[in-house]
């Protein structure tokens, strides 16, 4: 796996200049699944789902045993404590295993300076960011979703006028 893009942070742009870069990148990415953290707003997942732009579904455990398909919801909301410890403990080990690759300073400045704190929660320290960190994070916990990538390939068409070239050395008759 390897992180190849990013809305750099903070981005404090209007919802739908967010929801553009974010519907650019997945274009991007040949259509890429777009996992979004859903306290930034339902402006931006309204805009993301006018565009066609393909969306990330979670699973969500209900008691309600009667159910025959499972409930899904867009995105994660990190403020559950298991859930956001599940998804960080995902790329913690990725990242422990060395089966990811991230070139992006930024990132891994977030990365670098990332703490547990003393009362158990798991973010930046004051004054920094956390967004990439957050944001690898759930694309590493929901790649299973994934399509594989595959760089686009064009057929190389003869120019329209190419069966009026005359060829400029002799050829042979018979």
């Amino acid at each position: 796996m390897m992180m190849v893009a990013r809305v750099k942070a903070p981005f404090q742009g209007e919802s739908d200049m967010v929801a553009t870069h974010i519907a650019n990148l997945s274009r991007r990415y040949g259509r890429c699944l777009v996992v979004l953290e859903m306290n930034m707003g339902l402006h931006v997942l309204e805009l993301l789902k006018i565009a066609g732009v393909p969306l990330y579904k979670r699973a969500i455990v209900d008691s309600n045993a009667e159910r025959e398909e499972p409930r899904l919801a867009i995105g994660f909301k990190m403020k559950d404590k298991n859930l956001r410890r599940s998804v960080l403990d995902c790329l913690a080990q990725l990242i422990r295993d060395q089966k990811i690759d991230i070139f992006c300073p930024h990132a891994l400045e977030e990365l670098r300076v990332f703490r547990v704190g003393a009362n158990g929660d798991e973010r930046a320290p004051s004054g920094k960011h956390d967004d990439d960190v957050m944001g690898l994070a759930m694309g590493c916990y929901s790649i299973g979703s994934a399509t594989l990538y595959m760089e686009p390939v064009r057929k190389a068409r003869p120019p329209a006028d190419r069966k009026r070239w005359k060829p400029s050395y002799p050829t042979m008759r018979r």
